[in-house]
């Protein structure tokens, strides 16, 4: 499987702080509703619903930052019986997609982007950052774009990656 990008760009890296802060106070709110539970039982006093709202709160956003954090775009290539499943992994975890066959007027190609992320200091610097993406890409017999098939970083290797998958899957390169 082939990790294209992660589905929520660069706000992933917030959802995985979030996670990993979120787990800490959930495992903290745990023990003490953990040490009040066993309080209560010892002095048979009734228990209420309402002690564990804050644990359902924290899971809540438990939940929501593995999502932002982890979920992740991929493809999977078979080229056995030459079809391709663009996958999104939900959670890291969980993939969804479907099957795309292959046909023999569909074409391979590479796309090259350059993606910016600027960045402002409090002393008014701007601080700007370029990013080039190389992508081995599925192309329709009209050259429109169907699906990206791997992420590849340097342009040697893409040449390679190009060719290579081009015999396996016997298809032309655009």
């Amino acid at each position: 499987m082939n990790k294209i990008d992660k589905t929520f760009g660069p706000l992933a890296f917030s959802g995985v702080l979030l996670f990993a802060c979120i787990l800490l106070m959930f495992l903290y709110e745990l023990t003490f509703y953990i040490r009040t539970l066993k309080n209560e039982v010892n002095q048979k006093i009734n228990f209420e619903i309402d002690n564990a709202t804050p644990l359902i709160i924290l899971v809540l956003l438990l939940l929501l930052g593995a999502f932002v954090g982890f979920t992740t775009n991929c493809v999977r290539v078979d080229y056995v019986k030459k079809r391709i499943k663009y996958v999104i992994k939900l959670f890291g975890i969980v993939p969804i997609g479907k099957w795309t066959y292959l046909t023999t007027d569909m074409k391979l190609g590479l796309k090259k982007s350059t993606k910016r992320w600027r960045a402002n200091s409090r002393s008014n610097r701007t601080t700007l950052l370029d990013y080039t993406d190389l992508k081995i890409v599925l192309y329709d017999s009209r050259k429109k774009e169907i699906v990206p098939l791997k992420k590849v970083k340097k342009a040697k290797f893409a040449e390679e990656e190009l060719e290579k998958m081009s015999k396996l899957l016997k298809l032309s390169v655009i």
